[in-house]
């Protein structure tokens, strides 16, 4: 299956699949080589099925999916020449919606850290659905601020930062987003 994105009504002719600027890989991670001439990757190197994908597209893009019946090709990329893909749909769409202001992110959000636990260095990822002052800061369990790793204005969208505890104890420690009124706190062991 493929998804053809446009932000304009020239779509993707489904009967040139060398033009296909880009597909879905469903959340998959493939090794990849190009089949057709300036086309998609699609070396995949094991069987799989998916079974439903939940796709979120911008205002005003057009898109489309293109299957050509039960269409089978030869990868001549693979050494033993017998890999095959095959593009189905075979169901329909259960439900399109579209955002109201083409803002992707509409909550605030603070994912666990990983790894977890963690020695000497952890990654903290969170989300902010439009630019705001951030504040993101680590606590001991006695509630003394041990580092500030964020104090300032950042654009809306998804921010990873590492931290690394070098010269800090063992245990556990919490690390809170302030965002306004929101705030999110979340707790993070260092073993040494």
């Amino acid at each position: 299956m493929i998804g053809v994105f446009s932000s304009n009504d020239s779509l993707l002719d489904p009967s040139q699949p060398h033009r296909v600027p880009g597909a879905i890989d469903a959340g998959e991670d493939f090794t990849t080589s190009p089949t057709w001439n300036g086309g998609l990757p699609t070396d995949i190197p094991e069987d799989f099925f998916i079974d439903s994908i939940l796709i979120q597209v911008p205002d005003s893009a057009s898109f489309i999916f293109v299957s050509a019946h039960d269409s089978w090709y030869n990868d001549n990329t693979d050494p033993d020449n017998d890999f095959a893909v095959d593009m189905q749909i075979t169901s329909t769409p259960i439900q399109v919606s579209q955002q109201h202001n083409g803002n992707f992110l509409k909550t605030y959000r603070l994912a666990q850290n990983y790894p977890n636990p963690f020695n000497p260095a952890t990654y903290i990822e969170f989300q902010i659905p439009n630019s705001e002052l951030v504040n993101l800061a680590v606590y001991d369990v006695l509630g003394r601020r041990v580092a500030t790793l964020v104090d300032e204005r950042l654009p809306a969208g998804v921010h990873k930062l590492q931290w690394n505890a070098t010269g800090l104890s063992s245990g556990v420690y919490l690390y809170k987003l302030t965002v306004r009124q929101h705030t999110a706190i979340r707790k993070m062991v260092l073993v040494k």
